[in-house]
């Protein structure tokens, strides 16, 4: 931890260190546990010469009550024992990971269950025969190097006369080249 850390006071930059992290998980944890406003009502009188002690005591617990649990969500974090260290367990994992959940259910399957069971399956060769493997990583449709696949949707600016000239042009072209040496 000290070869991180540059200064001539290692104990200075660790301590400077804490009180940032205790200010920012102070702030995030404020925000989680909000502040109870204590308004004056039933069987409290207002005015001039009245003694204020009870409202002020019904303040000073709330706020008690809000410093504990924001205590107590300080001990739940996983950084807390932690000296010098800040963990970050926000769900930033969650919003990069988001891009790969599956948000429908895909053809086959009707049911979640289904699905999963399919996804738990293992592809590997270490864990299913030879023949099972390659069975299960064979693509559905094969076709031989360098074959020109059409697209399944034409673009709207291209007619369809078009792209089947560009097509047999290529094709044409193809058909001049000399075979390739190995």
């Amino acid at each position: 931890m000290r070869k991180l850390f540059v200064g001539e006071d290692d104990n200075e930059v660790i301590n400077q260190f804490e009180n940032e992290k205790m200010r920012e998980v102070d702030e995030d944890l404020g925000k989680e546990v909000p502040k109870q406003e204590i308004k004056r009502g039933w069987n409290e009188w207002a005015g001039s010469g009245v003694n204020e002690d009870k409202h002020v005591k019904k303040v000073e617990r709330s706020e008690n009550i809000r410093k504990q649990r924001i205590e107590d969500l300080k001990k739940q974090r996983a950084d807390n024992k932690l000296r010098g260290v800040v963990l970050n367990t926000e769900d930033r994992d969650k919003k990069f990971a988001s891009k790969y959940w599956v948000k429908d259910l895909p053809h086959p399957f009707k049911t979640v269950e289904q699905y999963k069971r399919a996804m738990d399956v293992p592809l590997g060769k270490e864990w299913t025969t030879l023949q099972s493997h390659k069975r299960l990583i064979q693509p559905e449709i094969l076709t031989k190097a360098g074959e020109i696949i059409k697209p399944l949707r034409y673009l709207k600016d291209v007619a369809p006369k078009t792209l089947d000239t560009l097509v047999q042009h290529r094709l044409n072209k193809r058909e001049k080249r000399p075979a390739a040496k190995f």
